[in-house]
């Protein structure tokens, strides 16, 4: 089984889930890459879940690393956090993505606008 979000921030997608599966006779493990991130070998920046779970807050599996680590918070986070994020999302993410693609807008033109050094003329 393979997921991913539609809504990315910085070029990785808000979730991806990746499971392991047989392919040509052998087992091929999900590595997933997310924020949000849900595999065999899971890497997300919030948190991370799977055989080998590494993220900077979050992460719960076989081995995880993470600033919580197979610990009660981690776990509260799975169970109660992550779940209410997910409904505020999925409530409110239409207008945050409207959001960011104004500020992404607002950012492209201030930098279209601002003199660099290569436009000055003959001098």
């Amino acid at each position: 089984m393979a997921y991913q979000s539609q809504l990315r921030l910085l070029g990785l997608p808000l979730v991806h889930i990746a499971t392991g599966q047989i392919d040509q006779g052998r087992y091929r493990r999900g590595i997933a890459r997310g924020w949000i991130a849900i595999g065999g070998a899971a890497f997300g920046w919030i948190a991370a879940v799977g055989g080998l779970a590494v993220a900077h807050d979050v992460a719960v599996g076989g081995r995880a690393v993470a600033a919580h680590a197979n610990d009660p918070a981690a776990r509260q986070f799975w169970h109660q956090t992550l779940p209410q994020l997910a409904g505020t999302v999925l409530r409110w993410g239409r207008w945050v993505g409207l959001l960011l693609l104004v500020a992404l807008a607002f950012v492209l033109r201030s930098a279209d606008e601002a003199p660099s050094a290569s436009r000055r003329g003959p001098g």
